[in-house]
């Protein structure tokens, strides 16, 4: 399968390539972003990086998990990722999470992505709903989920390994039903 770009206002969602790598390491050096990962290795090297390519591009391509990278459509800077996993095509579900380098924080990035992903989940992959997870002190990432019209539904069962934060994970859904229409209407 040959991956799709996909456009928003403010971004460009495409695949992920090797000269991502050395921006990646050097986001994952944020401690303000990388505490709010659900795993990740650490220490993290430029060899995770490339590893993290690779890996994403393969399960992108076997339609197993889908990941893009996130640039900036006015600079055409790379400035994050996004990607969705347990995609199940028969129950219409999936979960998607992403990251934005912290310089680009507050600037409408994460926004902007997220409504992409929707609307390629909702039009593309025809799913009926969409998770995301975050840890309980993540605020921003709340209220970029909140915007996009996801809904609190309570802590999440999940458990990841990130070992920079020993805090709850809340679970927010997005259902096409109440909002597909909106969506649609924007692309």
């Amino acid at each position: 399968m040959k991956q799709e770009d996909l456009i928003g206002e403010k971004v460009h969602l495409r695949r992920l390539v090797w000269a991502d790598a050395p921006i990646i390491y050097e986001f994952m050096q944020e401690y303000d972003l990388v505490k709010y990962l659900a795993e990740l290795p650490q220490p993290y090297n430029i060899e995770h990086a490339y590893a993290f390519i690779e890996f994403a591009n393969k399960e992108t391509e076997e339609k197993k998990t889908f990941h893009f990278a996130i640039v900036d459509r006015a600079t055409g800077n790379f400035i994050g990722a996004i990607g969705l996993k347990d995609v199940d095509l028969d129950f219409k579900v999936a979960e998607t999470g992403y990251w934005i380098g912290k310089k680009y924080w507050g600037c409408g990035f994460a926004t902007d992505a997220i409504m992409v992903m929707i609307n390629f989940c909702m039009r593309e992959l025809k799913l009926k709903k969409l998770k995301a997870i975050v840890f309980e002190s993540n605020v921003g990432s709340i209220k970029v989920l909140e915007k996009c019209g996801f809904k609190y539904f309570g802590f999440s069962e999940k458990k990841y390994c990130n070992t920079l934060l020993d805090e709850p994970l809340l679970e927010f859904v997005y259902e096409s039903v109440s909002r597909e229409k909106e969506v649609y209407e924007r692309f």
